[in-house]
C-alpha cells in the first residue's frame, strides 16, 4: 500500500511537473504552441497562425492573413488574474467577417490592456475608428459585458459610411462622449453625447442617387441621448444653410422598435430651396410636426403660412394636406408668380409620392380678379371692367401627375361666369395651355392663355361677344326708325 501510494505521488508530481514545464517554460511553451494552434484552427472559422507563444510572462501574437492581435504581460494562474496590454492591427475587416460576423470593412487598430480577473475585468485602449483619436473603457462581469465609457474624437463620417458599405452622403466629423452604466440588451442605460462639426452633403452623390442636383448644404449637429430600460430620449438640434431643425424628447423604444420624434422647422430663406423644388420661392416658414414610426412611416406637420394655416399628414407613400385661409396674393408672391386673383382659398391634397400623382380640389371666397393682360384687352375689346366683380366661390379641381397639373376651374359673379377644363400647368417647363370661357352679361368671350407660365401670351376671341353687340346697336337704331311691325320681325333674330 505504502508502495502504491508512493507510485501515486510520483506520477502527480511527474504530471504537475509536465503541465508547469509547458506551461511556465520556454520549451514548454515551444511544445505546446503548435496544439494550440492546431486547437485554434478547428474552432476559429477563419485560419489562424500563432507566430509566438509564451504564457508567463504573456508573450503572444497571433496572426490571421495580414492581422494580427498581440498580447503580453502578467497572468497568474492560480489566482485567474491577468494585467495584459493588447494591440490589435486589423488591415480590412472585410476579411475577417466569418469571424466578427458584420457587413463591415476598412482598417482598424487598437491597443489597450486588460486587468482584473476571470469574473471581473475591465478593456481600456485607444483606436483609430474611422481616422478618429478615440479611447474606451469595458467592464466585463461574468464574461458580459456590464458597462461602458466611450469617447470618439473626430471621427470621419466618409470613413464610416465607406467602413458599413453605404454610399458617401455626407461629409464632416462626429464628436461621441458616452457613458452606459448597464449594457444588458433588455436593460440598456446610459448617456450620449454626439456632435457634427464641417458637415457638408455631398452633392454629387446626391444628384447621382436621387437626381437632385445643387444639394450644397453644410450643417452641424448637436444631440444629447438619455437611455433608460432600452428607451432612447433625444434632444437635438440640427442646423444647416437651409433649414434649422429642432428635437425635443424625442423616443425610440428599442425592444418595441418603436419611434416617436416631434419637431420644429425653420426655413428662414425658401429661395434656397431650388435645388429641391425647381421653383423660385421668397419668404420663410416654421412647420411644427412628429414623425412616428412603428409599423409604417407617419409624418404629422401644421404651420402658419400665408395668412392661413396648413395642416399635413405622410402615411406610408400618401400625403395629404389641407389649407385653410390662405391669402392667394401672398401665395403667388411666394411662388413669383403674377399677381392676378386676390381672394382666401381653402384647399385639400391628395398625393401619392412614389406614384407621384394625385389630386388638388380649392375653394377660393370673395375673390377679384386682378389687373392684368387678359383684363386690359378685355376691357378694350367687351367695355367691361372684369376687375370691379366679386367671385363668391371659385372652384378648382386638378389632377396631378408628376410635374403636370391638369385642371378645371369655375367662378361666378353677379355678371359672369368663368369656366376652363383641361387647363394644363407644366411646372417643370414652366409652361401653360389653358383656354377660359368668359361668359360676360351671357356674352362668351374665349380667353386663350399659352407659353411662359409667369407672363403667358393671352389671346381673347370676342367674335360671339361683338356680334352681340354688333345686333344690339343695330337694333337700338332700328327700334326708333323702323315701324312697329317690323321691330317685333326684328326680334326674332
Amino acid at each position: 500500500m505504502k508502495k502504491f501510494l508512493l507510485t501515486l505521488l510520483g506520477l502527480l508530481i511527474i504530471a504537475v511537473g509536465s503541465i508547469w514545464w509547458m506551461l511556465f517554460t520556454k520549451n514548454g511553451n515551444e511544445v505546446l504552441k503548435p496544439r494550440i494552434e492546431t486547437y485554434l484552427n478547428q474552432k476559429l472559422p477563419v485560419a489562424v497562425h500563432l507566430e509566438r507563444f509564451q504564457i508567463s510572462p504573456v508573450d503572444i501574437k497571433l496572426a490571421i492573413g495580414k492581422s494580427s492581435l498581440d498580447l503580453h504581460g502578467a497572468f497568474h494562474p492560480f489566482s485567474q488574474s491577468f494585467d495584459i496590454a493588447y494591440d490589435v492591427v486589423i488591415e480590412d475587416l472585410s476579411t475577417l467577417k466569418a469571424l466578427h460576423g458584420q457587413h463591415i470593412r476598412g482598417p482598424l487598430n487598437a491597443k489597450g490592456t486588460i486587468k482584473g480577473n476571470i469574473d471581473k475585468f475591465s478593456v481600456a485602449g485607444t483606436t483609430d475608428l474611422a481616422k478618429s483619436k478615440s479611447n474606451y473603457t469595458i467592464v466585463v462581469a461574468d464574461l458580459h459585458p456590464k458597462s461602458a465609457e466611450l469617447l470618439i474624437k473626430e471621427a470621419s463620417l466618409k470613413e464610416l459610411q465607406y467602413m458599413f458599405y453605404q454610399p458617401i452622403r455626407t461629409f464632416g466629423l462626429l464628436n461621441v462622449q458616452a457613458k452606459m452604466k448597464d449594457l444588458d440588451p433588455k436593460n440598456l442605460t446610459g448617456n450620449v453625447v454626439a456632435h457634427i462639426t464641417k458637415g457638408r452633403i455631398n452633392d454629387k452623390q446626391i444628384a447621382k442617387e436621387f437626381g437632385i442636383k445643387g444639394a450644397k448644404i453644410n450643417y452641424i449637429l448637436d444631440a444629447n441621448t438619455a437611455l433608460k430600460q432600452s428607451v432612447a430620449t433625444t434632444d437635438a438640434m440640427l442646423k444647416s444653410s437651409i433649414a434649422n431643425l429642432n428635437v425635443q424628447k424625442s423616443t425610440y423604444d428599442i425592444k418595441k422598435n418603436i419611434l416617436t420624434v416631434p419637431y420644429h422647422l425653420a426655413i428662414p430663406d425658401l429661395s434656397r430651396l431650388y435645388f429641391l423644388t425647381s421653383q423660385r420661392m421668397q419668404g420663410h416658414v416654421e412647420v411644427d410636426g412628429r414623425i412616428e414610426k412603428a409599423k409604417e412611416l407617419k409624418v404629422t406637420a401644421h404651420s402658419k403660412i400665408l395668412h392661413g394655416t396648413l395642416e399635413a399628414l405622410l402615411a406610408g407613400n400618401t400625403l395629404d394636406a389641407k389649407a385653410k385661409g390662405i391669402d392667394v396674393v401672398a401665395l403667388t408672391d411666394m411662388l413669383y408668380y403674377p399677381k392676378i386673383f386676390d381672394s382666401k382659398m381653402d384647399a385639400n391634397l391628395s398625393y401619392n409620392i412614389a406614384a407621384q400623382k394625385g389630386t388638388l380640389d380649392a375653394l377660393a371666397t370673395d375673390g377679384r380678379i386682378l389687373p392684368n393682360k387678359m383684363t386690359f384687352l378685355l376691357q378694350q375689346m367687351a367695355k367691361f371692367d372684369i376687375t370691379k366683380e366679386i367671385y363668391k366661390t371659385t372652384k378648382l379641381h386638378s389632377g396631378i401627375d408628376g410635374k403636370k397639373i391638369i385642371s378645371n376651374l369655375d367662378m361666378q359673379s353677379r355678371l359672369t361666369h368663368i369656366t376652363a377644363e383641361k387647363a394644363l400647368v407644366d411646372l417643370q417647363k414652366e409652361l401653360v395651355d389653358a383656354k377660359l370661357r368668359i361668359e360676360i352679361k351671357n356674352r362668351p368671350v374665349y380667353v386663350k392663355l399659352t407659353g411662359n407660365l409667369k407672363s403667358p401670351k393671352v389671346k381673347v376671341d370676342a367674335k360671339e361677344l361683338l356680334k352681340s353687340e354688333v345686333k344690339r346697336q343695330l337694333q337700338k337704331k332700328l327700334e326708333k326708325k323702323a315701324p312697329k311691325e317690323l321691330q317685333n320681325i326684328l326680334k326674332l333674330f
